[in-house]
């Protein structure tokens, strides 16, 4: 199960940001579903590491100890970049880079 969060936060949140105008609350959603997806992806790197079986999701995605490394590698590069983004975009609209 959560291997199907793993892939469904990052498809959520950008579904969302084409319905949010507003800079700061999209920065501020894309920050926390990217934190969650850190504390999902951190959770699942555990109780991996506890049980070492890689597993399955309906056969066809498989996830050993290489992968949930690198899974939790791209979540915490994701979540410094979402939390980053909402002062550049910011600094951008301001200066009228970006509308």
């Amino acid at each position: 199960m959560l291997i199907i969060a793993i892939l469904l936060i990052p498809f959520v949140l950008s579904v969302l940001s084409l319905f949010i105008r507003k800079e700061k609350a999209l920065g501020i959603i894309n920050a926390l579903g990217y934190g969650l997806l850190l504390g999902i992806c951190g959770l699942f790197t555990r109780n991996f590491l506890l049980d070492l079986h890689p597993l399955s999701l309906w056969g066809w995605l498989y996830v050993d100890s290489l992968s949930a490394f690198f899974m939790l590698t791209t979540a915490v590069v994701a979540f410094a970049a979402s939390v980053y983004s909402i002062g550049y975009i910011r600094a951008e609209i301001e200066e009228n880079r970006i509308e």
